[in-house]
């Protein structure tokens, strides 16, 4: 389990390290997608830079999807942590940074016990939260919601 603690920590303090404004995260999206095709997801581009990453686990089984956002915060970062902002002036101070680490940690482990889940796993990577007009809206538009169910609250795993 430490694994996936160090892998969490790992990805959160580089995506807090190098925050980027809404509709300008292209680094924080590319490496996020890096990340996931790494593991095994297909990806998909979607709205500016949003994407989502699908791992398909059985063609007859519903698809289960998670969201993240990725954008940062018009701040200067005051800490002295060796992890602090090295990009002026923005700053992950709403806890994005947090949202990708735990999405990229969770997608590791579903890949791990791919044989236990019971559901195809989307995630969903979004732009520009913290804009009016976010990004959520341009996704949809854009399809990222097409073949999910109504209601997808939660995975199931199988014992």
């Amino acid at each position: 389990m430490n694994s996936y603690r160090d892998y969490g920590i790992t990805h959160r303090r580089y995506l807090h390290q190098h925050p980027e404004l809404g509709r300008e995260e292209h680094h924080t999206s590319s490496y996020c997608q890096q990340v996931l095709r790494e593991l095994g997801y297909s990806i998909t581009p979607c709205f500016h830079t949003g994407f989502y990453a699908d791992l398909a686990v059985d063609p007859d089984y519903p698809l289960t999807a998670f969201r993240a956002d990725m954008d940062a915060l018009p701040a200067q970062e005051c800490s002295e942590e060796s992890f602090c902002s090295v990009n002026q002036g923005v700053a992950h101070l709403c806890g994005h940074d947090l949202h990708m680490a735990v999405a990229l940690t969770a997608a590791r482990m579903m890949v791990d016990h791919r044989h236990q889940l019971t559901s195809n796993i989307r995630l969903l990577f979004q732009p520009s939260e913290e804009m009016f007009v976010g990004g959520a809206q341009g996704m949809i538009a854009e399809g990222a919601l097409k073949g999910l169910m109504q209601s997808t609250a939660c995975i199931m795993i199988r014992r």
